[in-house]
């Protein structure tokens, strides 16, 4: 049984759920086919196993309902997918391939590419969130990684949910330049600017913010009410990397999600986001503080969200590659 996922239609068991039967996946495949998907668009271009065999699921989830200033998030996951083939696989940090698993086939990876999540005849944003959390659970459990690319950052919650019927003491880490901390915005619950409401419903005071810098009254009154661990990145300005890792993840428990939003790092890093904000965090120290993470925590899943692409720009193509460099330093600091 799916946790309960506050304030949405997720628990109430949608009536398109429960229509699907349990032969099939919530994409519509039989599930006895689905071992013979493989992507387009396989991350990092490597060729992959049958996804009972991986290691890692990397799940693609191209929604976009809410945002308000920059478009291009359903076009996210694609352009990050297509950009990874060109990301070399060698790390010369842990100066390995930690995309290659020693007991598959050469060339083979530890990652399955999974099909997209499907939004199509989905208007109301409760079913979207439904539809999401119903795929994210059926490959999360011990011992298997999901790595959700979005979309917009409302797609955390459902995942949040999903993590949390095996991870109940789940702390979350949010990378991010906005707090997203609203009750809701322009009329939605669901708004990409309440994402991170919709995440302290289930996990109360473990949440901790990294990189924040803009902000409202009500995001304020939120970090005070909850408790919350927010270091706002004009005090991170300035500070070695080496001395702030330590306090960030020493509010962290053991096991934690880990949720990226692209406009956490500098604009100069990733200029394709929707709402970016200057004086963010640089790609250097973004890198050591998930390696850090990996090292002294558990990751359990994680998703990186809000790569806003047109096709048009040339900032497009530079982003989407910075953006899978990063899926990839996620998913080897994750799995070692």
């Amino acid at each position: 049984m799916l946790p309960s996922y506050k304030g949405s239609a997720l628990g109430r068991s949608p009536q398109f759920l429960r229509a699907i039967p349990r032969s099939f996946n919530t994409i519509g495949i039989p599930s006895s086919a689905l071992a013979m998907y493989r992507s387009p668009f396989p991350f990092l271009g490597l060729a992959e196993p049958d996804p009972e065999l991986a290691q890692a699921i990397v799940l693609p989830i191209p929604y976009e309902a809410t945002t308000s200033y920059g478009k291009g998030t359903a076009k996210g996951p694609q352009a990050l997918l297509q950009a990874s083939a060109y990301v070399e696989i060698y790390d010369e940090v842990r100066d390995c391939q930690p995309a290659l698993h020693p007991d598959f086939a050469a060339e083979t990876s530890r990652y399955w590419t999974a099909p997209p999540v499907e939004f199509e005849g989905l208007d109301a944003h409760e079913l979207a969130m439904a539809a999401i959390q119903r795929r994210a659970a059926e490959w999360v459990r011990p011992g298997r990684f999901l790595l959700s690319i979005g979309g917009e950052h409302s797609i955390t919650g459902p995942l949040i949910a999903a993590h949390l019927s095996h991870y109940p003491e789940l702390h979350v880490l949010q990378i991010d330049a906005h707090c997203d901390l609203r009750d809701s915005y322009e009329g939605s619950r669901y708004s990409h600017a309440s994402a991170m409401a919709r995440v302290v419903e289930q996990v109360g005071g473990r949440l901790t913010q990294v990189g924040i810098r803009s902000l409202c009254a009500e995001d304020r009154q939120a970090i005070r009410k909850h408790r919350l661990h927010t270091f706002f990145a004009h005090s991170l300005h300035g500070k070695p990397a080496q001395e702030w890792i330590p306090e960030v993840i020493a509010t962290l428990g053991s096991q934690v999600y880990l949720t990226v939003d692209v406009d956490g790092l500098d604009p100069a890093v990733v200029p394709a986001t929707g709402t970016p904000e200057p004086g963010g965090l640089g790609w250097w120290e973004t890198v050591e503080l998930i390696r850090a993470l990996g090292q002294q925590r558990q990751i359990v899943g994680a998703d990186v969200v809000e790569l806003a692409v047109t096709g048009e720009r040339e900032t497009d193509r530079r982003s989407a590659f910075t953006a899978a460099k990063l899926a990839y330093q996620i998913l080897a600091a994750a799995l070692g």
